[in-house]
């Protein structure tokens, strides 16, 4: 686990195999080893003493806490080709972390393929692959706001105003009424 020329794929896969090899009777697979660190990270109690034991060793062995073994072993559930790329140096290990954590996103692939073509911040990859979470809603199915809520909107307008109305310079008041005038008039 510590040598430097191990990639973060190789560790995941060595971290896994030394779980398994340590409770073959547990038939753990990626998720079953992820759900049991969380476990042990969050309700120690809940968990086997013999597993907690071995999570515990695999910790101080790998020098990673339970969360970073988790994130190291969910790089197991990415497609071989994001795996490939983060084994070559092609994908940002963070990077490979941000896409293990948004699996569900439809377009994962096909950002993948894009930013390998034209990489990316991590700020950026994020907004993309959480995007579909947050859809912006179709302005033909929104009903417009009530008049009520309207009239509402437009006191709290006129009370902030009030209250600041002494750092305006009279050009800005003057324009603003105008504009507000023409907004009227439509």
């Amino acid at each position: 686990m510590q040598r430097e020329d191990l990639n973060p794929i190789d560790q995941a896969k060595g971290i896994l195999a030394y779980i398994q090899a340590k409770h073959p009777d547990k038939n753990y697979d990626v998720d079953g080893v992820m759900s049991e660190l969380v476990n042990c990270n969050r309700s120690p109690e809940y968990v086997p003493e013999e597993v907690s034991f071995t999570l515990k060793e695999t910790s101080e062995i790998s020098a990673k806490s339970y969360p970073t073994l988790f994130r190291t072993i969910s790089l197991l559930k990415l497609s071989p080709e994001i795996q490939a790329a983060i084994s070559t140096g092609n994908l940002p290990l963070s990077q490979g972390y941000l896409f293990a954590s948004n699996l569900d996103c439809p377009d994962l692939m096909q950002i993948f393929t894009d930013i390998l073509k034209t990489p990316v911040t991590y700020t950026t990859l994020e907004s993309r692959l959480t995007a579909f979470k947050n859809p912006k809603p179709d302005p033909d199915n929104t009903k417009p706001k009530s008049v009520k809520k309207q009239v509402k909107g437009l006191v709290s307008i006129k009370t902030n105003f009030d209250k600041g109305l002494v750092t305006y310079i009279r050009e800005d008041v003057e324009n603003y009424l105008h504009e507000l005038l023409v907004f009227c008039d439509h």
